[in-house]
């Protein structure tokens, strides 16, 4: 009887060794994977980012060339609609006194 205790306590020794190795092999597999895939992804997301910076570049240059540009042409046409306006307003009071 302690022959098949010992065999049986041999042979659960074994097959944790076993799933131990394998263990290690699925985590350097998984490490590896994790690696090939970070090289492969690292460029595409460095492209992204330049991407990225371009646009805002773009978009920077464009408001700074055309957009405040109109801005201010827009105000400035408020403003004198403004004015005619109120200078109408102003000839229209005397004309209604005399």
């Amino acid at each position: 009887m302690e022959g098949v205790q010992s065999l049986i306590a041999i042979i659960r020794d074994i097959l944790l060794i076993i799933y131990l190795l394998l263990g290690i092999v699925v985590a350097l597999v998984l490490l590896l994977v994790v690696l090939k895939i970070n090289s492969k992804v690292g460029p595409v997301l460095k492209s992204l980012q330049d991407t990225a910076n371009n646009v805002q570049t773009t978009t920077v240059m464009f408001s700074d060339l055309a957009i405040k540009p109109l801005i201010g042409v827009s105000s400035f046409i408020a403003g004198i609609r403004q004015g005619l306006m109120v200078l109408s307003w102003v000839m229209g009071r005397r004309k209604g006194r005399r």
